[in-house]
């Protein structure tokens, strides 16, 4: 699980925070996208989290390009805060 926060969306850019197992005891981590070019711009994975520091990242960016393809940036009534889940 990997919870997003603080998601914001400036034209066609989408800045997040996301938090591995919704904790932010060991850090957090950013995601700048852009959602026009589907490229990363700029990431900060959480340091030292576990073996699966890739993992959450992108999982929370996958999240983001969900989210973009339904639709959810068309207008300033987005969603400010999310989770993903995966088994």
């Amino acid at each position: 699980m990997v919870i997003l926060k603080n998601i914001n969306k400036i034209n066609s850019i989408i800045t997040c925070e996301y938090y591995p197992e919704g904790k932010d005891d060991k850090g957090v981590g950013n995601i700048t996208y852009d959602y026009v070019k589907n490229e990363v711009l700029e990431k900060k994975v959480v340091p030292d989290y576990d073996d699966y520091i890739e993992v959450y990242f992108n999982y929370a960016l996958k999240r983001l390009k969900r989210m973009t393809s339904m639709g959810k940036f068309e207008d300033d009534n987005y969603e400010r805060e999310t989770v993903a889940y995966w088994y």
